[in-house]
């Protein structure tokens, strides 16, 4: 286990667990996953840069994690929102569109409303639109979760 904190006005705290990275500040009530693009492995060390504004996450057998520190309100239309990720068609049948405002590279997950995970791709390049296949998915209401460099959204997609 690691823990950093972060002078970032807010009291930010970091901590590597053996599954990924969590963060709370004094805007949280509770901790936030913040793995984004890190698969689940143990943290052993954490360190700010403050220079480049990044947070460095030394990993058991999978060598050094880099990703952007989170940033106040005044950084949020850099960060990647629910508000910026839109899914259509929605309702869908047998695929669906994710677009966003610029090209990244992301994991895909697909849940059903237990939170069993149904469909997963690694390290799609989105390039401004991006089609996932769901034909084998039944009719019902499921939820889309991107994580990205930038952060991490989630959506409501409705299959017919």
């Amino acid at each position: 286990m690691a823990v950093v904190w972060d002078n970032n006005g807010e009291d930010g705290l970091y901590l590597g667990m053996d599954y990924g990275i969590y963060y709370i500040d004094n805007t949280f009530t509770d901790w936030q996953p913040y793995s984004n693009l890190l698969p689940n492995v143990i943290i052993n060390e954490l360190e700010i840069n403050n220079a480049t504004n990044m947070l460095y996450a030394a990993t058991y057998g999978r060598g050094l994690w880099v990703s952007p520190l989170v940033v106040g309100t005044a950084g949020v239309e850099d960060r990647i929102a629910d508000s910026n990720v839109t899914i259509y068609p929605n309702p869908a049948t047998s695929a669906f569109t994710i677009a966003l405002p610029k090209t990244m590279k992301a994991e895909i997950r697909i849940f059903d409303i237990t939170g069993k995970l149904l469909i997963y791709e690694a390290n799609a390049l989105i390039a401004s639109k991006h089609t996932v296949d769901v034909s084998s998915l039944s009719s019902g209401t499921y939820f889309v979760r991107l994580n990205t460099e930038e952060g991490a959204a989630t959506k409501k997609l409705l299959i017919n």
